[in-house]
């Protein structure tokens, strides 16, 4: 094994162990129910046979997100909390289980996301790692108390793989299983690319996107869970646009959608600064990548979530962490001077899903 493997080894392990508390920090809310979420601690008890129920629409088609909880749920000790009583110990099991595996595909996502930073846009180690950690920050603001991590996770392997087709189909086909947000946030993404930089490259990576959002509609027409119907009705889009911006406009909905879309709006902009200083583009970021957020943010306008709509565009933020780096890079030349890959960023920019 050689050092550069024994070091990542090193890291892996030592963001395992001090990320611990985090994981408790995730169980301990979702098991005191400290802010309202969706539950899927009754889903997975339903799956192994412990009571519960199968929940509606649309959480009833993010069966995958579940089952990955399962093994979690046969193998962990069950912790109890002090102050927590009369609960049904399958449902806090459950919600263990779901804990858990949220907190491992937040620290997933971490190291793919640096992984993208380091080996795609040829960042150096430092500025990998401040995006990587800077990743866990804006995680903060979707459901960590539920499954978005793992969706998370899975974008960020998405990106990842942004310059090979055959790897970025079958991750996505299989996405729908997990989360349909994953397949229309890379609809927004290609539909982008190849509206406002006539980028036709991406075609067939729009068409897998497009191919998977409609095998979700599809499931979701053919299966008929009850529940949010006003999601595929267009005739209430525009009543949910108008009560979603009047809760935006509360302190609650400044704080829990304002804040985030500022944020977001902010990196954005401050990577097209980047990118064009640097003259940088690739696989991973073309510059209108800056504009996917406000796409899931008008999906979220659209479909009555109200005090969700910035977790929602949320989801946009790992596609902006490799310009963040290298920008870092650009910030402190000293530690770009330190880059040791001898071209890395160069073969990154001149990659093009998959063409040189």
């Amino acid at each position: 094994m050689t050092r550069d493997r024994i070091g990542h080894v090193a890291i892996v392990v030592a963001l395992i162990l001090l990320s611990i508390p985090l994981f408790f920090s995730i169980y301990r809310d979702a098991a005191f129910n400290t802010a309202p979420r969706d539950d899927y601690g009754p889903y997975l008890q339903s799956i192994v046979g412990a009571g519960g129920r199968v929940p509606g629409a649309p959480m009833a088609y993010r069966l995958f997100s579940v089952l990955v909880a399962v093994p979690f749920y046969f193998l962990l000790p069950l912790y109890n909390f002090s102050n927590l009583h009369a609960v049904d110990p399958h449902y806090l099991r459950a919600t263990e289980a779901i804990s858990a595996a949220s907190w491992l595909s937040l620290l997933g996502m971490t190291v793919v996301i640096y992984l993208i930073c380091r080996n795609k846009a040829g960042a150096t180690r430092k500025s990998a790692i401040i995006a990587a950690l800077l990743s866990l920050f804006f995680a903060q603001f979707t459901g960590v108390t539920t499954i978005d991590p793992i969706a998370l996770f899975l974008i960020s392997l998405l990106i990842y793989s942004l310059d090979r087709i055959l790897l970025f189909a079958p991750l996505m086909l299989v996405s729908v299983g997990f989360n349909e947000k994953i397949a229309f946030l890379f609809v927004i993404v290609f539909g982008l690319r190849l509206l406002l930089v006539r980028d036709r490259s991406a075609l067939s990576f729009l068409a897998v996107s497009l191919l998977a959002a409609g095998v979700y509609l599809a499931v979701r027409i053919l299966v008929a869970a009850p529940g949010n119907g006003n999601q595929t009705s267009p005739s209430t889009y525009w009543d949910s646009f108008v009560a979603t911006t009047r809760a935006s406009l509360t302190l609650k909905g400044l704080v829990i959608n304002v804040l985030p879309i500022v944020l977001l709006a902010l990196v954005a902009w401050l990577d097209v600064c980047i990118a064009r200083q640097l003259r940088y583009e690739s696989a991973i970021w073309r510059n209108s990548d800056a504009l996917v957020f406000i796409g899931m943010l008008l999906i979220g306008l659209a479909i009555d979530v109200q005090y969700t709509a910035g977790r929602l565009a949320m989801f946009a933020f790992p596609l902006y962490m490799p310009v963040l780096a290298l920008g870092l890079d650009a910030m402190f030349p000293d530690a770009a001077a330190q880059r040791d890959d001898g071209g890395n960023r160069g073969m990154a920019q001149s990659r093009l899903y998959g063409r040189r």
